[in-house]
């Protein structure tokens, strides 16, 4: 059972599906009518709520604690939240590190609930600890201004506890929320990140931006490259100094070098290249023999003529 719609009501319902289990999906007023198609292809129990808030998590505490229902949903709120998506979204800063074999300076998250902020930086945190990598990323929760930014106020105002705010019609259905959790704070804070509140403009530029590059992605998904926009957009209304880093620059200027030289040898490029000047040289010996009978057309050089 969960609360959500969209990937992880899905996701849910087609795993009991699989090990023939019963699943009921709690969805949301503004749920799509593909959402509910797919979930009763997976003979899952969708329930459209006609509020989505207090009186929800009322029903499922209700179920968990008198029905024997297992709860599939985020880590907060509690008391019947599920704690072991965070180990699921650890994953992902397994994956970063080993795709690009560093760890990045900034990693920015669509964040909705807050688990998937929580889960990829305590996938970083505990590889640090474990001395597997030497430095942590700054962390940066990415959220739909009209979805629900509840971590972008309580960040900017130094609270302690996520925010309550108002949710509108966003295209980011996957990331509207009127609470996050607390841990998502936790992950902004402990890695000296920040949040920012996307724009529904904004989200649009940021799927024009990557579907000039051949790729399809979800609204929700598109929020965190439009957290990166923004962020390049501010960098450049500040001072900053870049520092270069040779320690790191240089393996790759000296592979290239390597590189370089290996293909001089195998295209023979001396060799070309000499038998390219010697050629040339020769194809200037007529040419000077033209100008000089061009020449011999004006009488002001008849005189130079007999003599040479």
């Amino acid at each position: 059972m969960c609360i959500r719609d969209s990937n992880q009501g899905v996701s849910l319902a087609a795993y009991s599906y699989a090990a023939n289990m019963e699943s009921v999906i709690f969805c949301p007023p503004y749920v799509e009518d593909k959402i509910i198609k797919e979930l009763l292809l997976r003979n899952a129990i969708p329930v459209v709520l006609t509020e989505y808030g207090d009186a929800a998590l009322r029903i499922v505490e209700q179920l968990v604690n008198n029905h024997s229902y297992y709860v599939s949903t985020r880590n907060f709120p509690r008391p019947f939240a599920n704690p072991y998506g965070l180990e699921g979204y650890k994953t992902i800063s397994f994956e970063i590190c080993e795709q690009l074999n560093v760890v990045p300076d900034k990693v920015f998250v669509p964040t909705g609930g807050g688990d998937s902020i929580y889960g990829v930086w305590k996938g970083f945190r505990e590889m640090f600890q474990a001395g597997i990598v030497q430095k942590k990323p700054k962390m940066f929760a990415c959220q739909s201004k009209l979805g629900g930014d509840s971590l972008v106020k309580s960040y900017k105002s130094k609270s302690l506890r996520a925010a309550i705010v108002n949710t509108g019609d966003s295209k980011a259905i996957s990331i509207r929320v009127k609470q996050s959790g607390d841990h998502g704070l936790w992950a902004i804070s402990e890695s000296n990140g920040g949040a920012y509140s996307i724009s529904e403009k904004e989200i649009d530029n940021a799927l024009t931006v990557i579907g000039n590059h051949g790729l399809c992605v979800d609204p929700s998904c598109a929020v965190s490259m439009a957290g990166i926009l923004k962020s390049k957009k501010e960098n450049l209304l500040k001072k900053y100094h870049m520092i270069h880093d040779w320690s790191k620059v240089w393996p790759e200027t000296r592979r290239y070098l390597i590189f370089l030289h290996e293909r001089f040898h195998e295209d023979r490029i001396l060799l070309h290249s000499g038998h390219l000047s010697f050629v040339t040289l020769l194809s200037m010996v007529p040419l000077v023999t033209v100008v000089f009978s061009a020449f011999s057309i004006f009488p002001v050089f008849e005189l130079s003529l007999i003599h040479i």
